[in-house]
């Protein structure tokens, strides 16, 4: 039978657009930051930024937490997904293990020199992160040590499992508002980032979210989980204020 999973050609692994957007009404001054940081030379596969801001409420709800920003982020297909329905990724992570350059030292990942930078200095902000438990109980964890950041707030109404890392700092909150709330406070100056799917989408319509990141890789699914997850409101962005090709 013919393998029909979403994949890309065996010899391109090819690097994402990476789109990040930032919704109409985010920060309470309406700055669009980060444009210092993410210059050309952070030129990473196919990323794109844009403020999203939405237009009901969302300058009151970010007086009302801390100002850490909070970035909705992950790869995602053309057509909008995180992975097919069985939960399997394809193709969307490839382009971490396509290039010359080791993300960090000693790490399995590398990417392009162009893309080694943007991602780097995208990690290195990063404090907190905000997933679902579903995302939790797929990769356990990551075994205690996040990807990115020093800390972990998971969305649950089941508790940590007994005796699971107890030197990792993940907590397991079971409302969104209030777990990106406890990011916010352990992320202090950096940003938060909260994954894509149904958490993400939450937190996108409670008007939490100040941008959107997507890694945008050329491979279309055709159905599977959504990046945004349940989300079926109209959410107005910004223009972009940066695209960044990979090589």
């Amino acid at each position: 039978d013919r393998d029909r999973r979403p994949h890309l050609r065996d010899d391109a692994l090819v690097p994402p657009i990476a789109l990040r957007l930032a919704l109409r009404g985010c920060g309470v001054d309406g700055r669009h930051t980060r444009d210092g940081r993410t210059g050309r030379a952070a030129a990473h596969p196919w990323r794109r930024a844009a403020w999203l801001r939405d237009n009901y409420g969302r300058r009151a709800l970010r007086l009302r937490r801390s100002e850490a920003m909070l970035i909705f982020s992950m790869s995602v297909s053309v057509d909008g997904f995180i992975a097919d329905e069985n939960d399997d990724i394809g193709p969307l992570f490839d382009w971490y293990f396509n290039g010359d350059t080791p993300l960090t030292d000693g790490s399995n990942f590398r990417v392009s020199e162009a893309s080694a930078a943007y991602v780097r200095s995208t990690w290195e902000g990063v404090g907190s992160m905000v997933i679902g438990r579903h995302l939790f109980d797929i990769m356990n964890g990551w075994d205690g040590q996040p990807p990115a950041g020093d800390h972990v707030v998971v969305v649950s109404h089941r508790p940590k499992p007994d005796g699971w890392h107890p030197e990792a700092s993940y907590h397991f909150i079971d409302d969104v508002t209030q777990a990106v709330a406890q990011a916010s406070e352990l992320a202090g100056e950096r940003t938060v980032t909260v994954a894509a799917g149904n958490v993400g989408g939450q937190a996108l319509d409670l008007g939490l979210v100040d941008e959107v990141a997507l890694d945008v890789v050329p491979v279309v699914f055709g159905a599977g989980k959504r990046y945004f997850g349940s989300v079926d409101t109209q959410h107005l962005l910004e223009d972009p204020h940066l695209v960044l090709q990979g090589s």
